[in-house]
C-alpha cells in the first residue's frame, strides 16, 4: 500500500482548471466577508460594552456621592429636626442647590409633614427619589426623628454613555478597515498558494484512486494539514490506540471522581468490604472519618464554581498527603469525603487522626486574588463491640457528622451511645409526626399569670405538651423544633390557635370572664397572611370576646420580615387581640420594637427574675426596663418566679404581674380550672 503512494508536486497539468482557480477565489473572498463582518460585529460589541462601561463607571460615582450626601446631610439635620429648628434645615438644604446631581429635596418629620424642602423636578432628566431616615441620637437615646428625600438626576450618566460609545465606534471603524485590508494581502500570499497545492493532490487522488502525499512543508496550519493528509494511512491504529484508551477511562470514572481524581462512593464501599473481611491483629480495628465542608456553599456563590471546584481538588491532594496505604480516601460527591482508617487502636488514635486531617484540609489555597481555607467539620465511628456492624459503619459516621454540624461547626464528633440515642429518637419523633393524620396528640397546658399585690389571676398562657402514646408526655423543645425544620410551623400553630380559642370560650362559660387566655405564635404564622382570618373565623364561631385573647411572640420572629409581622399584629389588634412580646431582654431588645410594633405586654425573661434580688447589675436592668414599660404605657409580666424573694422584690419595684411555679405550674385545662375557682373561694374567704 505504502509503495502506491506518490508524490504530488506544483505540476500545472495537475491542476483541472479554472474551477480550482475560481473555487478558491470564492472561498477565500467568502472568508474575507465573513471574517469583516465577524470583525465589525465584535467591533461594535466592543463598543457597546466600553459604552456601558462607561455608564455603569459614571452611574457608580452618582450612586457614591447620592449616598454620600444622602448619609452627610441626614446625620446634619437630625438635630434640628428633633429640637424643630427648621430654618437650620432650610439652610442645610440650600447647600445642595448647585449640585447637578440632585434636582430637588425635602424634609420630611416623624409625623410625615413637609418642614423643609428646595428645588423642583424636571420630568426630562428625573432619575428618581432617594429616601434615608433621619435617626437622632442622644446618648443612649435614639430615635426616628423623620426622613429626608431627593430627587436625582441621571443626565450625567447618559452623557458619559453616548461620548464613550461615539469614542469607541470611532476606533473600531478605522481599527476594522485596517484589518480587511492586512487579511486581503495575508489570504493572497499566504493561503491562495499553498491551498492550490492541496487541492491539486486531493483532485488527483480523487481522479485515479491512487493516494498521493502532499509535498509540502510549512510551520503552519497547511503544514499541519498536509502532514494530516499524509497519515490517513495510519488512521487505523490511532483508531484503535483511542478506543482502548477511551475504556480505561471509562474504567477508571466508574471508580473514580472525575475532578478529584478520588475514588466514590462504590469504590469506597468495595475498599469497606474488603477492610472489614482482612484480619487485622487484636486490638487494632477500623474506623470512618465522614468529612463535610463548612460553608462551601457560600464560597460557589461568592467566587464562582470554579473557585469551588479548586477548592475541592486542593482538599483531595491534601487528603491523599495524609493517607497512608493502608488508609483509603474517597469523595461521595459535593463537599463530602470519606476517609478510612486501618489498624486504629481505639478512639483516642481515631482522634488524633481526625486531628490530622483537619489540619491538612485547613491549609490555605491560593487562589488569584484571593487565598481559601477549607474548614471541615467530622463524624467518627469506630467499629468496636458497641459498633460492630460493618455494614452500617459508613451510616454510623454519617449520624457523627449530622451531630458535629448541630453542635459546632469545625469540629469532630464520635458516635456516642447517647448521641445514637438522641439521634434516633429524633428521627422516630419525625416519624411520628408525619404519620400524624391530625394533632390531636398535641395538648395544652396553662400556667396562670397573677396580680402580686391581690394574689387573683389575670390571665393564662397556652403552652403545649405532646402526649406521646410511647412516650408519655413531651416538652416543646423535644418537638416544636422538629416540627419548625419540617415547615409544618404555620399548620400546627394554627392548630394551637384554634385549641386556645376553644379553652377560652370553655372558661367564659365557666364564669371566669376576666381572664385573657396567651396563644404563642411561630415565627413562620407572621407572615402568613391567614392568620387574622383565623382569629376572626374562631372569634365569630365561638362568639368569643375578642379581649380575651392575646397573641404572644418572641423578639427573633420579629426580624425575619418586619413588615409583614406589623401588619399581622395590626390586624390582631384591630380585632381586639391584645399582643404580648415574651423574652424581653435576651434577643435584640431594640426600643424600635416598642415603637413600631403594636405591643400591649412585655414578658421579662426568667434569666434575670432568677438572679433577683441578689445580682445588683440584674436589679438595674430591671428596673430599667420597669421604668421603660411604664413611659410607653406597655405593661410588663414578669415570668419564672419560683421564689418568694423574687416575688417580693419585684413587687416592690411596682411589677404586679407574675407567672411562675412560685403560683402554679402548668396544668390541663380541668385541673386549671379547678385551681382557679379554689383561689376564687381563697379570695372570698378573705
Amino acid at each position: 500500500m505504502n509503495s502506491a503512494i506518490e508524490s504530488s508536486s506544483t505540476n500545472p497539468a495537475a491542476d483541472p482548471g479554472g474551477n480550482l482557480r475560481a473555487g478558491r477565489g470564492s472561498v477565500l473572498s467568502r472568508l474575507l466577508v465573513v471574517t469583516v463582518v465577524a470583525v465589525c460585529v465584535v467591533h461594535l460589541v466592543g463598543a457597546l460594552v466600553v459604552a456601558g462601561l462607561a455608564a455603569q463607571s459614571a452611574e457608580r460615582q452618582f450612586e457614591d456621592h447620592v449616598s454620600t450626601v444622602m448619609e452627610s446631610r441626614a446625620k446634619l439635620m437630625a438635630t434640628p429636626l428633633w429640637k424643630m429648628q427648621y430654618e437650620n434645615l432650610g439652610s442645610i438644604l440650600a447647600e445642595l442647590a448647585g449640585d447637578p446631581a440632585i434636582l430637588s429635596a425635602k424634609v420630611v418629620d416623624d409625623t410625615g409633614t413637609v418642614v423643609a424642602r428646595t428645588g423642583k423636578v424636571d420630568a426630562a432628566t428625573w432619575g428618581g427619589v432617594r429616601s434615608a431616615q433621619i435617626v437622632y441620637h442622644d446618648g443612649n437615646i435614639m430615635s426616628v426623628a423623620g426622613r429626608f428625600e431627593m430627587t436625582v438626576s441621571r443626565a450625567s450618566i447618559n452623557v458619559a454613555y453616548w461620548l464613550a460609545l461615539k469614542q469607541a465606534l470611532l476606533i473600531a471603524a478605522l481599527a476594522t478597515g485596517a484589518i480587511a485590508m492586512g487579511l486581503w494581502f495575508a489570504t493572497q500570499r499566504y493561503i491562495g498558494r499553498p491551498l492550490s497545492l492541496i487541492s491539486a493532490a486531493i483532485d488527483r487522488s480523487r481522479l485515479d484512486g491512487k493516494r498521493y502525499r502532499v509535498e509540502w512543508q510549512s510551520e503552519d496550519e497547511f503544514g499541519a494539514l498536509a502532514h494530516a493528509f499524509n497519515a490517513m494511512q495510519h488512521a487505523a491504529d490511532r483508531s484503535e490506540y483511542a478506543l482502548r484508551a477511551a475504556n480505561q477511562r471509562l474504567d477508571f470514572l466508574a471508580m473514580h471522581g472525575e475532578l478529584t481524581g478520588l475514588p466514590n462512593r462504590r469504590s469506597f464501599e468495595d475498599r469497606l468490604t474488603v477492610a472489614a473481611n482482612a484480619n487485622l491483629p487484636k486490638p487494632a480495628t477500623l474506623a470512618v472519618h465522614f468529612i463535610d465542608l463548612d460553608d462551601f456553599k457560600a464560597i460557589n456563590d461568592t467566587l464562582g464554581h470554579a473557585a469551588g471546584d479548586a477548592l475541592l481538588r486542593h482538599v483531595a491532594a491534601c487528603l491523599r498527603a495524609v493517607v497512608r496505604d493502608d488508609n483509603f480516601a474517597a469523595r461521595f460527591g459535593g463537599d463530602e469525603f470519606v476517609v478510612l482508617q486501618a489498624g486504629v487502636a481505639g478512639e483516642e488514635d481515631a482522634r488524633h487522626f481526625a486531628e490530622s486531617l483537619l489540619a491538612a484540609i485547613g491549609h490555605p489555597l491560593a487562589l488569584q486574588d484571593h487565598t481559601l481555607q477549607a474548614n471541615a467539620s467530622i463524624g467518627v465511628a469506630v467499629l468496636d463491640d458497641a459498633q460492630s456492624n460493618v455494614e452500617k459503619l459508613l451510616s454510623f459516621a454519617d449520624i457523627a457528622l449530622y451531630e458535629a454540624k448541630r453542635s459546632s461547626r469545625g469540629t469532630i464528633s464520635f458516635l456516642t451511645s447517647a448521641r445514637h440515642d438522641a439521634h434516633s429518637r429524633r428521627r422516630e419523633l419525625e416519624r411520628d409526626i408525619r404519620a400524624m393524620t391530625g394533632w390531636s396528640e398535641f395538648v395544652l397546658f396553662f400556667q396562670p399569670q397573677v396580680d402580686m399585690e391581690s394574689g387573683c389571676p389575670v390571665g393564662l398562657e397556652a403552652l403545649v405538651r405532646w402526649q406521646h402514646p410511647m412516650h408519655g408526655l413531651l416538652g416543646p423543645m423535644e418537638f416544636l423544633p422538629l416540627i419548625e425544620g419540617m415547615g409544618l410551623s404555620s399548620e400546627f400553630g394554627a392548630h394551637i390557635v384554634r385549641e386556645g380559642c376553644r379553652a377560652a370560650r370553655l372558661l367564659q362559660d365557666r364564669g371566669h370572664h376576666d381572664l385573657r387566655v396567651a396563644v404563642n405564635l411561630a415565627p413562620a404564622q407572621l407572615i402568613d397572611r391567614y392568620l387574622t382570618q383565623l382569629f376572626v373565623q374562631q372569634i365569630s364561631t365561638l362568639q368569643l370576646p375578642a379581649g380575651s385573647l392575646e397573641a404572644e411572640i418572641t423578639e427573633g420572629a420579629l426580624i425575619r420580615d418586619p413588615a409583614n409581622a406589623k401588619k399581622v399584629l395590626s390586624g390582631l389588634r384591630r380585632l381586639g387581640v391584645s399582643v404580648a412580646l415574651d423574652d424581653f431582654g435576651t434577643g435584640y431588645s431594640s426600643l424600635a420594637y416598642l415603637r413600631r410594633f403594636p405591643i400591649d405586654r412585655i414578658k421579662l425573661d426568667r434569666s434575670f427574675v432568677r438572679e433577683l434580688p441578689e445580682t445588683r447589675e440584674t436589679a438595674a436592668i430591671v428596673r430599667a426596663i420597669r421604668d421603660l414599660a411604664g413611659a410607653l404605657g406597655v405593661e410588663l409580666i414578669a415570668e419564672g418566679i419560683e421564689r418568694e424573694a423574687e416575688a417580693h422584690f419585684l413587687l416592690a419595684e411596682n411589677v404586679r404581674i407574675a407567672q411562675g411555679y412560685l403560683y402554679c405550674k402548668p396544668r390541663p385545662l380541668d385541673d386549671i380550672c379547678a385551681w382557679l375557682v379554689e383561689q376564687r373561694l381563697a379570695s372570698q374567704a378573705a
